[in-house]
């Protein structure tokens, strides 16, 4: 569905179709689906740049300290969500951990691997 890190335009529809169905329909039923649904949303939302990740080793674009930061963050809520009690908080932090500790990875390897540019000025 994703090719070369570019989500096709009918993907991307369909998606927002089943999310602003699935939002009016969370309106009639609980707030426990509705926040299934937004774990859905959340989790794939990564998806397409995990996807990136594994495919190209042009990772120079992809920026560390946000990657390491949701990684600490979905961490913190993850321990957070287990503190409490709370599985919904707890699985969609902790789907989010390895995608985001890869892309995460990836970069890293990426970015060390590229040779320095320096710019001249002409």
């Amino acid at each position: 569905q994703a090719r070369d890190g570019v989500l096709r335009r009918s993907v991307l529809v369909g998606w927002l179709l089943l999310v602003g169905v699935g939002a009016l329909a969370t309106l009639a039923v609980t707030p426990t689906l509705t926040g299934w649904l937004a774990t859905v949303v959340g989790v794939t939302s990564i998806l397409p740049q995990v996807l990136h990740a594994a495919r190209t080793d042009d990772l120079s674009a992809v920026s560390r300290p946000t990657y390491l930061l949701i990684c600490a963050s979905t961490t913190l809520w993850t321990l957070y969500g287990a503190l409490i009690g709370d599985v919904m908080v707890i699985v969609s932090n902790v789907l989010v951990v390895p995608c985001a500790a890869f892309i995460l990875l990836q970069a890293t390897r990426a970015q060390a691997d590229a040779p320095e540019l320096v710019a001249v000025a002409a």
